[in-house]
């Protein structure tokens, strides 16, 4: 359910504002990043590609690499996403994310296996 949590909205705006000074910056339009907040700070790194992946493609990213750091299942299940094909849009992202995560808040924690988000994500995707 992070998510769905209050800190989502401004740390996609923290993420657009920062990929776009770094196109301006420097003139390139690929952008490298990781899975920001996900060590002591406990971040979901499922949620956090999502928010960068939306943030980057509202930024004017034209590349982004998103570093999982042997982290197979988030690695797995962001490809399946990213060749999904059927999301042309940041909103449609944004829409079955949240689609996803409010399902997903409903359940126990400890009962939601990891990659679960993005692979929901993905067939809320399908479906719409």
């Amino acid at each position: 359910a992070q998510f769905l949590g209050a800190g989502t909205a401004r740390e996609s705006l923290k993420a657009v504002a920062g990929f776009r000074g770094a196109i301006c910056a420097t003139g390139v339009s690929a952008v490298a990043t990781g899975a920001w907040g996900c060590g002591a700070f406990n971040g979901d790194p499922e949620v956090k590609a999502l928010v960068q992946w939306a943030a980057a493609s509202e930024a004017g990213v034209s590349e982004l690499l998103y570093h999982c750091f042997n982290d197979a299942a988030t690695t797995t299940a962001l490809g399946r996403l990213a060749t999904l094909g059927g999301i042309s849009n940041v909103k449609q992202l944004w829409n079955a994310a949240t689609t996803v995560a409010s399902k997903l808040a409903a359940e126990p924690a400890a009962t939601i296996p990891k990659g679960t988000f993005l692979e929901a994500a993905r067939s809320a995707t399908i479906a719409s």
